[in-house]
């Protein structure tokens, strides 16, 4: 905690500074009593902060509308909130102030500072970056290069949680067709085994604990999970993953891992499927991007049935760059490859692109489409080919920023999928709305 005031301490410092600049400046056109008052108000300000009498300074800055409607003034006094015990209301100050000014890279700059302070690591990361992409001056630019490789070893503990309310227009991913044909005759399907619409719950969360043997090297660990339920238990799901490997910062900005992990998954309060592999894990980045990439294999048990047993191979890799200080694109793409004992080995790949905006009303709005391809090994008997689907997917993620309840972020998003088929049974459309929050600790 004390490294974290000592940055608040020298962010107020910067703040104040940038302030007196620009009212000596504007003191030139100003009559001598409007000026020394000027001068006197900034004399008092420095001495309460040097004081750390921050109560006292922020009544005092706030006793200025004028100077608290210019940009350094606010600044400082987001600064004064957050040093005053008031942090969740100087998070949402500045969010609302990025609305109006997305491209400011300094407040940007804070925003990260302020991130930093609460330990929501991630969105500090984030925002660093993105304040790089900016106009950002230098001093900054290596208080947030910096800040960026602190954030990998700073603290030995990361939680998050979160949870949605989520109505789905199909949420079994079935098909809507009425009948089928089976070695060329018609049959009525199932209600079961056609589109379920609902409303359902989804929460989710882990823990991580890194240990860092030494300077370059570190042992993590991570529990994770997730759980959806929807009435009735029918499609009810849940799932498990365990990890826990060597991590190793091989430059400044580049880290990699490799873990051993076991994953376990439930559907409808039943084990159905668990596994064990390696997964290997590569974070670069850089002044305005970032490279990510992970390859995994892992052996598959299956508990319903000794044929889908097998082994799963998958390789994901991202590049994200960072346009300003409110914009970014993500560029990903994986391919994956299950082989299983019995007649339903398949490979499929994977493209998306995203793009984070700056909304109305204070939100920010990530939107990413992406396209699915699955080719499956063998033709399928009973309908006399060989499956292949294609799958189009639009997900938008709206994000109302200055608005922190308790630490936590809500969020809106929607899903839109479009999947078809070489054989009608597996094509099916869905659409599907959370409304929920995140929390990181």
């Amino acid at each position: 905690m004390a490294s974290s005031r000592i940055a608040g301490g020298a962010s107020i410092v910067a703040c104040l500074l940038m302030a007196a600049a620009g009212a000596s400046v504007q003191a030139q056109a100003m009559p001598t009593e409007t000026a020394a008052d000027d001068a006197a108000f900034a004399q008092t300000l420095q001495q309460f902060i040097a004081a750390k009498q921050y109560d006292e300074a922020l009544n005092w800055l706030e006793s200025r509308p004028d100077i608290l409607g210019r940009s350094d003034g606010f600044r400082l006094w987001v600064q004064l909130l957050a040093e005053t015990g008031r942090e969740d209301e100087a998070l949402a100050r500045l969010e609302a102030f990025l609305a109006q000014h997305p491209d400011d890279a300094v407040a940007r700059f804070q925003l990260g500072e302020l991130r930093y302070r609460r330990r929501h690591d991630q969105a500090a990361a984030q925002a660093y970056r993105l304040a790089l992409a900016g106009a950002l001056d230098p001093m900054r630019q290596r208080m947030a290069e910096s800040r960026l490789t602190q954030l990998v070893q700073r603290k030995p503990w990361r939680a998050w949680v979160g949870a949605a309310i989520a109505p789905d227009s199909n949420f079994n991913s079935a098909t809507d067709a009425g009948t089928i044909e089976l070695f060329g005759l018609p049959f009525r399907l199932n209600d079961e085994a056609r589109r379920k619409a609902g409303v359902g719950f989804q929460a989710y969360g882990g823990v991580e604990y890194t240990h860092n043997v030494s300077e370059n090297m570190a042992l993590r660990a991570s529990v994770s999970g997730a759980v959806t339920d929807f009435s009735g238990r029918f499609a009810d799901n849940a799932r498990l993953s365990i990890q826990v490997g060597p991590e190793w910062r091989v430059a400044p900005t580049a880290v990699v891992s490799v873990q051993a992990g076991r994953s376990y998954s439930w559907f409808g309060g039943a084990l159905y499927e668990s596994g064990a592999g390696l997964t290997g894990e590569a974070d670069i980045y850089g002044h305005n991007r970032r490279y990510t990439a992970a390859i995994q294999v892992e052996k598959t048990d299956d508990q319903l049935s000794g044929a889908r047993d097998g082994w799963r191979y998958g390789l994901t890799v991202a590049r994200t760059g960072y346009l300003s200080a409110s914009a970014l694109w993500r560029l990903t793409g994986s391919a994956s490859r299950r082989d299983m004992r019995g007649n339903e080995s398949y490979s499929q790949a994977r493209i998306g692109v995203g793009r984070l905006f700056s909304g109305p009303l204070t939100t920010t709005l990530y939107a990413e489409m992406s396209g699915t391809h699955r080719a499956y090994d063998g033709v399928q008997t009973a309908f006399a080919k060989r499956r292949e689907d294609d799958e189009a997917a639009l997900e938008l993620r709206i994000s109302k920023r200055d608005w922190v309840i308790r630490g936590a972020q809500p969020y809106v998003s929607v899903l839109g999928v479009q999947s078809r088929s070489s054989i009608d049974l597996y094509s099916y459309s869905r659409t599907r709305v959370e409304f929920g929050f995140t929390r990181e600790f």
